[in-house]
């Protein structure tokens, strides 16, 4: 019974000694800069994809071209609008790959999810005109306090 103890403490020990593969690092690390850049790439992406996107659809005519969806579909299989919004949509899901292998997927999800909102929102209404009533700027502006909240968690 007593070497069952020993084997025990001694694979206790050793195992704390080796660094854990299922540690990652916070957002505060000095280690991921380049994980809160690439997380800024993200969102500026999937911004872009989005913008992209929108035109694509209103160039074939917005919600009403929705009404003939066949045509509709033929329109967005024809439009570089559509092919540009999902090449670049492509890139971000393979930056997106790296983010998540290196921070958790929450932290990731917080921080990309929070700058996407904002960033959307201004350039929005900056290319579209789109505004957003002060309750809506209102919910912006707490998802993005919720989002340093969460990339200031503690270990």
């Amino acid at each position: 019974m007593r070497d069952a103890w020993v084997m025990a403490a001694t694979f206790t020990r050793d195992r704390a000694a080796r660094p854990s593969i299922h540690k990652r690092p916070h957002l505060g690390d000095d280690a991921t800069m380049p994980t809160k850049l690439l997380i800024v790439a993200v969102s500026i992406n999937a911004v872009l994809g989005q913008l992209l996107l929108k035109r694509g659809i209103a160039a074939l005519g917005g919600t009403a071209a929705l009404a003939l969806l066949p045509r509709f579909i033929v329109g967005a299989l024809r439009s570089p609008w559509i092919y540009a919004a999902v090449a670049i949509q492509g890139f971000g899901y393979f930056l997106w790959m790296i983010v998540v292998s290196r921070v958790k997927l929450g932290v990731a999800t917080a921080g990309v999810g929070g700058t996407f909102y904002l960033l959307l929102a201004l350039a929005a209404w900056g290319l579209y005109g789109e505004a957003l009533t002060s309750v809506q700027w209102l919910g912006i502006v707490l998802i993005t306090v919720g989002v340093v909240c969460v990339s200031l968690t503690p270990r």
